[in-house]
């Protein structure tokens, strides 16, 4: 098997560690909504270019623009980048998922909320909360990125192995990808 970092021999975008995990997360029958905001768009990817993403994925939805955020959940969030924020996103993608899925289905919302290395440069922290929501638990997760050391691009790869990590372990798929 190839290193952790190296690039799948099927997939040139997933590692064969992430590669391998997704996998894992595809013969899983828990099925996923996933809201992700200002980073971990390139997790989608990943999870959607594993053969099997139709087993798992419902729905992935890109909440960019402030209007579309404040239509997912129902009101502007005070701080758009926020351990709240992430939960608030992840439950209303748990009711979603609920809603796409036949009655019975084990389903999980999953949200990522970023604030990335961006131009203008931001004033602030570079950081990642994510939210895993089920009928059974909510788990949380907390990144903050060292300004200047990572490319936006850099960035977002590492906020996207955060959302596959709670989505896996809101599947409960073993696996470490952090």
């Amino acid at each position: 098997m190839a290193a952790a970092g190296a690039a799948s021999a099927s997939n040139p975008d997933v590692s064969s560690l992430e590669e391998e995990t997704i996998r894992k997360l595809h013969a899983c029958p828990t099925k996923a909504v996933v809201y992700v905001s200002g980073g971990a768009s390139q997790g989608a990817g990943k999870i959607l270019s594993v053969p099997g993403a139709s087993n798992t994925v419902l729905e992935v939805v890109v909440p960019y623009a402030r209007q579309s955020m404040i239509d997912l959940l129902g009101s502007e969030p005070e701080q758009y980048v926020s351990e709240k924020t992430a939960h608030d996103l992840a439950r209303a993608a748990y009711l979603r998922a609920v809603q796409l899925s036949e009655p019975g289905q084990d389903v999980v919302g999953v949200a990522v909320t970023c604030a990335l290395a961006s131009e203008p440069p931001k004033r602030g922290s570079h950081r990642c909360f994510a939210a895993a929501y089920s009928s059974r638990d909510v788990h949380f997760y907390q990144l903050e990125l060292s300004k200047g050391l990572r490319s936006r691009g850099a960035e977002d790869h590492v906020a996207s192995l955060l959302m596959v990590q709670a989505l896996t372990d809101a599947s409960r798929v073993d696996c470490q990808l952090l």
